[in-house]
């Protein structure tokens, strides 16, 4: 739980890091109607660039993580006499389960495989076409 928490506090300063280098390369004042609003700097504009930012700086902080728990779980059970001696029992518990041993695994994949697609989708696709 720890390294998990240290984890997620390096990740907050890699988004804040990442937000001052953004807002400082975009500093200009919005003058359209419909991006202002009182908010003191805040408009839909903003918050969807922040948005955007969380969502792609969870993937390039996290994928490396999940890289290495799948390889150390390629190395630790494939390469064994019995490659099932050491897995968790999945005869109980499917990966979909809320109980089962690989649901936090499988949702952090999922959540990773779309935050990736929507930046694609949005950076890479809308904005450059």
């Amino acid at each position: 739980l720890g390294f998990f928490i240290a984890n997620f506090i390096i990740y907050i300063i890699f988004v804040l890091l990442r937000y001052y280098n953004w807002a400082k390369r975009n500093a200009r004042i919005v003058t359209d109607a419909h991006y202002s609003t009182d908010f003191g700097g805040l408009n839909t504009r903003v918050i969807g660039e922040i948005m955007l930012l969380l969502m792609h700086s969870y993937v390039l902080f996290f994928l490396p993580f999940m890289m290495m728990i799948c390889w150390y779980a390629f190395v630790t059970f494939k390469l064994q006499k019995f490659p099932s001696f050491l897995l968790p029992p999945s005869f109980k518990f499917s990966l979909y389960n809320y109980h089962g041993s690989y649901y936090i695994f499988v949702v952090n994949l999922y959540i990773l495989a779309f935050f990736q697609l929507f930046y694609v989708l949005i950076v890479v696709v809308y904005r450059h076409s």
